[in-house]
């Protein structure tokens, strides 16, 4: 999980920006150097205007 902006009420719930990674098989190859797996994103939740 990545996020940037993270608030908390008064209950101690918090809200953010957030986006879910995960490592998946994908070739990648630039060059000389070549990874069989990437970090991909596979969701992501945005902040409301609640808080």
């Amino acid at each position: 999980v990545s996020g940037q902006t993270i608030k908390l009420d008064k209950s101690g719930d918090s809200e953010g920006n957030f986006s879910v990674l995960a490592l998946k098989k994908e070739f990648f190859q630039r060059n000389n150097f070549s990874c069989d797996f990437q970090m991909k994103p596979v969701g992501q939740f945005q902040q409301g205007e609640t808080l």
